[in-house]
């Protein structure tokens, strides 16, 4: 069986948060400069997180038992995710890790626009056991955590499944930029065994 096999419609929007976040996006990019719109895109997160919890589904997003943070440490290449407005439209999409001060995690997210621009964005993970984490993207990184959890790595730590805690974020990662069919089927069969609707998967383009 191929990964083709899976490949379906992106992700369908739920009308009230999309259109609420629509809005304000609108709203908070008239004549924006350039520094503050990683900023914005937080207070947007927020705005998108209060809607969206009235239409999580019954999911299981416990963490796999005995994750070890410092080997999942390195790049993460994502090879498919559930659409999300931060994430919209983008392509060759890249996360790496590394560890930061006090045992928090620095985090650098790198991806491309549908214009062709590079987007990258710097966080902090915070670990708080049993393969979760709450990562911000805001200075001082103390605010607007968004909650990460590892649902699934493989022993060799070559291939992970991350949700959030509902069902509305998921994300296939690999650490081979062009992984083959045999590391995403089993990523996409433990989604669907916790739950998760793999037919709203979109898959990321990794290829130049």
């Amino acid at each position: 069986m191929s990964v083709s096999e899976y490949h379906v419609l992106p992700l369908s929007c739920k009308s009230k948060s999309i259109a609420t976040v629509s809005y304000f996006a609108q709203l908070l990019s008239n004549q924006a400069s350039p520094s503050i719109i990683s900023h914005r895109m937080n207070i947007l997160s927020i705005i998108h997180n209060i809607f969206r919890k009235k239409s999580m589904t019954a999911v299981d997003t416990t963490p796999q038992r005995g994750i070890s943070l410092p080997r999942y440490m390195g790049r993460w290449y994502e090879q498919a995710r559930f659409e999300n407005w931060f994430e919209s439209g983008m392509d060759f999409v890249y996360t790496d890790y590394s560890s930061g001060p006090d045992g928090s995690i620095n985090v650098i997210n790198c991806g491309t626009s549908l214009n062709g621009r590079q987007s990258v964005s710097t966080g902090r993970g915070f670990p708080g056991g049993f393969g979760r984490m709450r990562i911000s993207f805001v200075p001082p990184y103390s605010w607007f955590q968004a909650p990460y959890h590892i649902l699934y790595v493989d022993s060799g730590y070559e291939t992970a499944l991350v949700s959030g805690e509902g069902d509305s974020y998921l994300w296939l990662l690999t650490r081979q930029q062009h992984p083959g069919a045999d590391q995403l089927i089993p990523l996409i069969q433990e989604a669907q065994r916790r739950g998760f609707d793999t037919t709203q998967l979109r898959y990321t383009n990794q290829i130049h």
